[in-house]
């Protein structure tokens, strides 16, 4: 378990690390260049940038699910037979959002990669409450 909770921060760490640049980018831009709503466009080397980041956390969070729920692993046994369906329900449509990501060309890329922030920040929650959950036992 403490193993887990170490390979957990340092995902959440990367996670933020890897978006820190972007967000900087953003604000130093000052509000220049093209506006998409109230957001401006990533060029193609900073969303480029940014799917190679996102490919690293993906990588280290299918390490984790698979630990998670893969049959006979020490954490599988912690878990409920729901809980591997809850984690792997999120799971995939996190991966689902990437792909849709990945094809996504100009303002569809902006709208796929808020998608896909919002299934990587419930896939998160999920594991969190799972965590907590098993902690409360």
């Amino acid at each position: 378990m403490q193993h887990l909770n170490a390979v957990y921060r340092r995902i959440l760490l990367g996670s933020a690390l890897a978006l820190m640049p972007l967000v900087a980018a953003q604000a130093a831009s000052g509000g220049e260049g093209e506006q998409d709503g109230e957001q401006t466009l990533l060029t193609e080397e900073e969303q480029a940038r940014y799917e190679r980041r996102m490919r690293q956390t993906l990588s280290e969070w299918r390490e984790r699910v698979e630990s998670a729920t893969e049959a006979g692993s020490e954490r599988a046994e912690e878990l409920t037979e729901a809980g591997r369906r809850e984690l792997n329900a999120v799971w995939d449509d996190a991966r689902e959002d990437w792909r849709k990501l990945e094809e996504a060309t100009g303002e569809a890329w902006q709208d796929s990669r808020r998608t896909f922030e919002q299934s990587m920040q419930a896939l998160e929650k999920r594991w969190d409450a799972l965590n907590s959950d098993d902690e409360g036992s």
